[in-house]
């Protein structure tokens, strides 16, 4: 096997420490290092062009510890491998070098117990408060009954933000239920007077513990589950799924199958900045915007009604193709569709771009630099408004789209105003796409048979969600359920860069410019409590866990199960 010139030069500078190297598929490489010269390693592939960081997985051997760096150069990546023993689980902080990291090792951080020594901010990124010390969930030490079991008897509580006062500065906290947020997440702003000077976001108010619970089902099941992370972006999660297992299985699927999953992939990112675009507008007070795109929005999702039985969970693909094909007599009613769309995108563009009052509270707003834009790791339309040429469908072509003409959408406003183009100039060219896709539809199957059991390998797999920039990481054990899987999602990635969007912004601004980033956080602050002999998941608000909590101090329960027999739980779900 020939050397990577970038291994080369790692082995050539650092010697006997590059351990091991490798390719697991075309643009997918692999280097194992000693722990030692992480900075040295990062810094050398930075200076390569490898500046963005896709995400860092953290896998437990058995063994001991191991964590994966995933970097990125125009749709090369390259995973950086580092072994830690479990009695010395110490990293150093790559943020100095790649400031889009701090929430990546912060999560390692979390769910496997490893220090990063030097990142910027040591509190939790998503284990909730009272989540008891030293106890890392997806060591493979523990099993989801542990963890059941730690949030019932720590009386784990929603995260809370932190709050200061003195020092000079006022703090404002906004969060995590706000009219603002559409989506639970805890900010805390310091301000000085109407203008925002610092940021520090809190996530996890909905942690749902997929990766854990995946470990423990079969793939197909999988499929079911991974399908649910988010409503909006379902058929982008189970394409990134499909791929990566399709990949572990070294598994080609039809012509036809690629194409369909284009027109679907496609058909769900029209429907997601539509949806996007209506609710940034009713931020601004632009009520007008919302109605015109929610109302149009309804013939994208009657198109993927008709192809797939569902508005929302599509539930089409699968491992070895899709489940349902798209019949000729279909493909006219999708066309005209589209034809409409593309009419209706260019309307919001010329109404979006002359309204006054519109471009008073979008037009330099959340001001950033390209710069701050790569350095903190932005992807998806919110970077492409920011003049960073990243698309992965163009950079890494997956499916069809390296066989379908197509315009990556990039914006030098770097601003709120930029991301409304993007978006409304992607649905154009998502229009273009699906109309391509339809009129070069392959003949043949649309589905193959795939293994059950998939080998003891590993996959990595990344498509372009409507947020941007999505990965999945698969380690199979070879048999019918997976070792560890990952998940990023496009929100994630952007959180860094939004809290920079928003510095020297006006407190005013706060809902538009952190809606630029179409954020998914989840859909409300609760607790979960799981009664498996009845089926059901009680939902606990927090002046459920209040009322719990001083009952229990009196001694007039001992359970969480009896204040549920005894009062609800809020609203339950089979």
């Amino acid at each position: 096997m020939d050397i990577p010139i970038e291994v080369d030069l790692l082995k050539e500078k650092l010697g006997d420490k590059v351990i091991e190297y490798g390719s697991i598929k075309p643009k997918r490489i692999y280097v194992k290092i000693d722990k030692s010269i992480v900075k040295d390693a990062v810094n050398m592939l930075v200076s390569q062009g490898y500046t963005h960081i896709s995400t860092i997985t953290g896998l437990d051997t058995g063994r001991g510890l191991e964590v994966l760096y995933h970097l990125d150069r125009m749709g090369s990546l390259i995973t950086v491998r580092v072994d830690i023993p479990y009695d010395n689980p110490k990293l150093p902080s790559i943020t100095d070098i790649i400031p889009g990291a701090v929430l990546y090792e912060g999560e390692v951080r979390d769910l496997f117990g490893v220090s990063f020594e030097g990142n910027p901010y040591p509190k939790p990124i998503v284990l909730p408060d009272g989540w008891p010390e030293g106890f890392h969930p997806l060591r493979k030490v523990y099993k989801v009954d542990d963890v059941k079991k730690i949030i019932i008897e720590h009386e784990v509580g929603a995260p809370q933000i932190e709050v200061e006062e003195g020092r000079g500065a006022v703090y404002i906290p906004i969060g995590p239920q706000h009219p603002a947020l559409k989506e639970p997440i805890g900010l805390r702003f310091v301000v000085e007077g109407e203008y925002i000077v610092k940021v520090k976001a809190r996530i996890g108010y909905n942690h749902r513990g997929i990766e854990k619970a995946m470990e423990n089902q079969t793939y197909i099941q999988n499929l079911i589950l991974t399908e649910r992370i988010c409503g909006i972006c379902s058929v982008a999660h189970t394409q990134c799924y499909v791929l990566a297992v399709e990949s572990a299985l070294d598994l080609d699927i039809p012509e036809r199958a690629r194409y369909i999953r284009v027109v679907m992939n496609e058909l769900n990112r029209i429907h997601s900045h539509m949806l996007w675009m209506g609710v940034a507008g009713h931020e601004v007070g632009f009520d007008t915007v919302l109605m015109y795109t929610w109302r149009d929005r309804e013939y994208v999702l009657d198109i993927l009604e008709a192809i797939s039985g569902n508005r929302v969970t599509y539930s089409i693909n699968v491992i070895g193709g899709v489940r349902r094909d798209i019949p000729d007599d279909l493909k006219d009613r999708i066309i005209k569709t589209m034809d409409y769309v593309e009419g209706r995108a260019k309307l919001y563009m010329d109404l979006l771009s002359r309204d006054p009052s519109f471009t008073r509270r979008t037009v330099g707003v959340g001001k950033a630099s390209t710069v701050d834009a790569l350095t903190l790791c932005a992807v998806g339309p919110t970077a492409r408004a920011f003049k960073v040429r990243k698309d992965i469908r163009k950079d890494d072509p997956y499916e069809a789209y390296g066989e379908i003409p197509f315009e990556m959408v990039v914006v030098d406003n770097c601003d709120v105003a930029g991301t409304f183009i993007v978006r409304a100039k992607e649905i154009l060219e998502s229009a273009g796409i699906v109309r391509y896709a339809l009129e070069h539809m392959p003949s043949g199957d649309y589905r193959v048979k795939a293994p059950r059991r998939v080998p003891q390998v590993e996959a990595i797999a990344r498509i372009e969600a409507p947020r941007g920039e999505l990965v999945h990481y698969l380690k199979g054990s070879g048999g019918e359920q997976l070792e560890r899987y990952k998940v990023r999602t496009p929100t994630l990635a952007n959180i860094p860069f939004v809290a920079k969007m928003l510095e020297g912004c006006n407190v005013a601004d706060i809902p538009i410019v952190f809606a630029a980033i179409d954020p998914c956080m989840a859909c409300e602050d609760r607790m979960e409590f799981i009664d498996e002999s009845k089926g059901l998941v009680w939902t606990w608000s927090l002046e459920d866990l209040r009322a719990y909590r001083k009952l229990r101090e009196k001694g007039s329960i001992s359970k969480p199960i009896e204040y549920i027999d005894r009062f609800g739980g809020g609203l339950n779900v089979v």
